[in-house]
């Protein structure tokens, strides 16, 4: 005799399960993005940012600009662990989970860590060189890309969303690459602020570095789609052990 379907409380108990089963799962098999979220929020209420922002001195130390290489090349990491008020901190953490669970189940806490610092410097790199190369033009841009400053996880979640690409199957590869860098680029010519740039240079940069140096770093692209389907397999599988 088959066995009587379970009844809605059973079934009510189970979804109540599943998010405590997915966080479980999360913490074993991404444990540097949830760590990145608990260091984001604690250094965000130990220095006073969460309402307003870095200010002052603070912002002076952690917000990459076109100043600093020369005043405070330690941002050019660091601010990727402030964000610019509420919302940033929000938002923010929201994206951190979107994109960076499957991002460093893909790719490994390593590599994952690897290529979003990478990339992040990289971008700033790139964009404190365009800012300086147009400053000699006459115009508000770029006026505007020397005065402007960035904080946030966005840089770095560019880097490694281009970084989780390599792991991909041919197809989705290229449709990840189509959508991040045409939503970047347009960004980029469309407000073409100094965050805007940092964040495309972030994803280039990634993806040169994985044509080039793709094998040593441990991030080559998959060759075929049964090598992403088992990666994915065995992703899903680990999510409620």
């Amino acid at each position: 005799m088959p066995d009587p379907p379970p009844n809605a409380l059973y079934r009510f108990g189970r979804s109540l399960f599943r998010p405590v089963a997915f966080l479980r799962g999360s913490a074993r098999k991404s444990p540097a993005t949830l760590t990145y979220i608990a260091v984001f929020w604690l250094l965000g209420a130990l220095t006073s940012s969460l309402t307003t922002g870095p200010e002052g001195e603070l912002l002076n130390q952690v917000a990459v600009s076109a100043d600093s290489l020369g005043t405070n090349p330690a941002a050019l990491l660091l601010c990727s662990f402030w964000a610019s008020g509420p919302g940033g901190y929000v938002g923010g953490t929201v994206a951190v989970l979107l994109i960076g669970l499957p991002c460093e189940r893909l790719l490994g806490s390593g590599r994952f860590l690897l290529a979003g610092f990478t990339g992040q410097v990289a971008g700033a790199l790139l964009a404190i060189g365009f800012a300086f190369l147009t400053s000699a033009s006459i115009g508000d841009w770029s006026r505007a890309l020397v005065s402007e400053s960035y904080v946030g996880p966005m840089a770095f979640l560019a880097a490694v969303a281009a970084a989780a690409s390599a792991r991909m199957s041919t197809l989705w590869r290229r449709r990840l690459r189509l959508t991040l860098f045409t939503l970047l680029a347009l960004l980029a010519l469309y407000a073409g602020s100094f965050s805007d740039l940092m964040l495309l240079g972030a994803a280039a940069a990634v993806i040169l570095l994985i044509i080039g140096l793709g094998a040593w770093l441990g991030i080559s692209e998959l060759q075929n789609s049964n090598a992403y389907s088992t990666a994915v397999t065995a992703m899903e599988r680990g999510q409620y052990d």
